[in-house]
């Protein structure tokens, strides 16, 4: 694993004689989803993946640190599943735990958690989650709990299906999809569909983590700081739909977002770092999370 500068890939493609692919920061400022790019560093987290730290400028003018990993799942090694607090298939409302714990759990020879976001809502009084939960094929919850009071959760599922396609879809096609779904977690608002950015109030600006996923088999986990005026004042639902459009997705969903927004990575002594700032301070205990397996040591 090697943190790489795009300047310094750009002299070693030039030697090589092979054109430099945009990184993800060029891929942002040419669909015009940020105004500036302040800095731009990725880092190889295994083959296929790869971890970016974005640090923009909206058109607003306010800063953002984005954190993304790029996940190249046409890559027989690599798998996408669900994590949940050690690493066990119990009924959910039982515990919380935080990502580099659930990593440290999930980690084993042949089965290397490489990357990992937070995933679905959760009712913090009864720790109840708000969506569907599978794992392994096995069906823990298969149910949404909705509340008007919170419209911005229990609104849409992310899933893996038996062949290993990502689906992201709204509550209503879980059911016809349930039974051929091997990983699910419950989700929030979709910012994008079919490679559009639906209609939704933009007046939300948060810590954000979103999935998407694009045609060739790629997943985008996204994770966006927020609330720290000068430093990083996250993302707007259309903001986010736009940065996962100019990554190539065709679907994206929204997931816990405010102090539960975080992303860890695999280092190269075998450690999890966080690679974010989240709000409290320091990792918070989550429902469960989504994250890049790979089968090899």
């Amino acid at each position: 694993m090697k943190k790489i500068v795009c300047a310094v890939l750009t002299v070693l493609c030039a030697v090589s004689g092979l054109a430099r692919p945009a990184s993800v920061g060029e891929r942002l400022l040419a669909a015009g989803a940020v105004a500036e790019i302040v800095s731009d560093t990725v880092m190889e987290v295994c083959p296929g993946v790869t971890e970016t730290d974005l640090h923009i400028i909206k058109a607003d003018g306010n800063p953002v640190r984005l954190f993304v990993v790029e996940a190249d799942m046409t890559h027989p090694e690599l798998s996408f599943e669900v994590s949940t607090p050690g690493d066990t298939c119990v009924a959910s409302g039982q515990s919380r735990q935080t990502l580099s714990g659930m990593a440290r759990d999930a980690d084993r020879p042949g089965h290397r958690v490489v990357a990992m976001v937070n995933a679905d809502f959760w009712d913090v009084k009864t720790l109840d989650v708000r969506g569907p939960l599978h794992r392994r094929g096995t069906v823990v919850k298969n149910h949404f709990v909705y509340t008007p009071r919170l419209w911005q959760q229990a609104l849409s599922f992310i899933g893996v299906f038996d062949n290993g396609t990502v689906a992201i879809a709204d509550t209503l096609a879980y059911h016809g999809a349930a039974p051929r779904l091997r990983e699910v977690t419950g989700a929030g608002v979709i910012v994008l569909r079919d490679g559009e950015i639906p209609h939704v109030p933009e007046k939300y600006i948060d810590p954000r983590t979103c999935i998407g996923y694009t045609s060739k088999g790629k997943i985008y986990l996204l994770t966006a700081d927020g609330r720290a005026d000068g430093y990083s004042v996250g993302l707007t639902y259309p903001e986010m739909g736009a940065v996962m459009q100019a990554l190539g997705c065709i679907c994206a969903a929204n997931l816990d977002g405010g102090g539960s927004a975080q992303m860890i990575v695999r280092q190269p002594d075998g450690s999890f770092m966080i690679r974010n700032r989240p709000t409290d301070g320091k990792e918070r205990p989550v429902i469960n999370g989504w994250m890049i397996v790979a089968d090899k040591e």
